[in-house]
């Protein structure tokens, strides 16, 4: 009885840190974007502050060839903790994929946004000398990147999300705090990028002095073909639902920074910040959470895994509801007080509104499907379904750009989608629940 009760203190305890650590980022990460889009707008003013966010998003496009060993490493150390060999040679293998894959990312990203970057729209009144600097920096800081997470893997296998959570919000928050701080002294704006970089060196260092407090290393004895291989195949599936999310973000910035001015992508990045990614982000702590306990619990306790499943249905359609009652509220108003009232001549922005929130919410929702097949690693073939119909959503888009150019449009075709998504991933999940 004791043990029962010691045990359930530990499942609470770990629960309680990790949504107090996740939803400090939450806030945190809301505050500073609250402050951040009009600090920007109002310091660089909207044609520079549209460039911005449009350069510092390149990088996540170029994803479609990151082959991230990261997310089928941290389940599979999960689900195998305490077995000490199995561990080791997983965290070891993987390690050697991250730094391949990391080395390849940059020259894709690279020569990939060189070649194509100077045609678009949105930053037109960049040379292409400039531009070329540019995408040396992001391309790098974006590798940078995938390797400093990585060694934010071991806290993850602790349950110790809230160490990893604190570590890459105060790197957030840093990066968003410096754009503005260098607009008060100069309007130079290539040094926002020359900053960047350098906290991109200094993250990278930071995450890796801290992941050594867990007993968890690299070594080469552990190398083997036959784990690198493993690796490999079983990443793939995350492989699969990364594309769908690079797909789903960063495949439709391409496409609205192609056919839109600096101003509609201005616009329409901040509704999706405000109305989109909010509900996104608070939902997606749960997802953080429940992900870990369901993976913990596999093979172990079927009747924790169906109550996770619950609340979490629960929490996110009445949240959904909330945030759909705010915004016919008060959304509106809220949004043109933010933007300083940069946006309030936009044509029928209420109606954006409106449909950027139910495609969010939709969004989420069928992203709940997906929680229990990624926590037992059984994403592979949904995935791909997933993957194909994202990537004929943004083909409908396009083409319909190509004859109306109107920003509600693509929203329209999204929550469709979105809608498509929801009945696939449900019937999946159900599948594999009953086996």
């Amino acid at each position: 009885m004791n043990k029962l009760i010691f045990n359930k203190f530990k499942i609470n305890n770990r629960i309680y840190k990790n949504i107090k650590g996740l939803l400090f980022e939450f806030f945190n990460r809301t505050a500073v974007q609250l402050f951040f889009l009009p600090m920007m707008l109002y310091i660089w003013g909207v044609e520079i502050t549209g460039i911005y966010l449009f350069l510092t998003s390149i990088s996540s496009f170029a994803n479609l060839v990151n082959f991230d060993p990261n997310e089928y490493t941290r389940q599979h150390l999960i689900i195998n903790k305490g077995k000490k060999i199995e561990t080791n040679k997983i965290y070891t293998n993987s390690f050697i994929l991250s730094i391949i894959n990391s080395l390849f990312f940059f020259l894709i990203v690279y020569i990939t946004n060189l070649i194509l970057l100077d045609k678009f729209t949105v930053i037109k009144e960049l040379n292409f000398e400039n531009l070329k600097v540019l995408i040396i920096i992001v391309s790098l800081g974006s590798a940078l990147s995938l390797i400093s997470n990585f060694f934010l893997i071991k806290f993850e296998i602790q349950g110790k999300i809230y160490i990893k959570t604190n570590l890459i919000n105060f790197f957030f928050v840093l990066g968003r705090l410096l754009p503005i701080l260098i607009g008060l002294f100069t309007n130079n704006f290539n040094i926002i990028f020359y900053v960047y970089i350098i906290t991109k060196f200094i993250e990278f260092f930071v995450f890796l002095y801290f992941s050594k407090k867990i007993n968890l290393f690299f070594n080469f004895k552990n190398i083997s073909k036959y784990y690198l291989k493993k690796i490999i195949i079983n990443s793939f599936r995350y492989y699969i639902l990364n594309i769908k999310r690079l797909l789903n973000v960063s495949g439709l910035n391409y496409i609205i920074g192609f056919f839109f001015n600096a101003e509609i992508v201005a616009i329409f990045s901040a509704i999706n910040i405000m109305f989109k990614w909010v509900y996104v982000r608070l939902i997606g702590i749960l997802h953080t959470i429940i992900t870990y306990e369901i993976a913990k619990s596999y093979n172990k306790n079927s009747k924790n895994i169906m109550r996770f499943l619950q609340s979490n249905n629960v929490i996110s359609y009445t949240l959904g509801l909330a945030m759909i009652i705010f915004t016919l509220a008060f959304g509106e108003l809220f949004f043109n007080k933010w933007t300083l009232y940069k946006f309030e001549n936009f044509f029928d922005i209420r109606t954006l509104i409106y449909l950027v929130l139910f495609e969010g919410i939709l969004h989420q929702l069928s992203n709940n499907e997906l929680v229990f097949l990624k926590a037992v690693n059984k994403i592979k073939n949904v995935a791909t379904i997933n993957v194909i119909i994202e990537f004929i959503s943004l083909l409908i888009i396009f083409i319909t750009l190509i004859k109306i150019q109107n920003i509600i449009i693509v929203v329209e075709i999204f929550i469709v989608k979105n809608l498509i998504l929801l009945l696939i991933n449900k019937i999946y999940k159900n599948k594999q629940l009953n086996k």
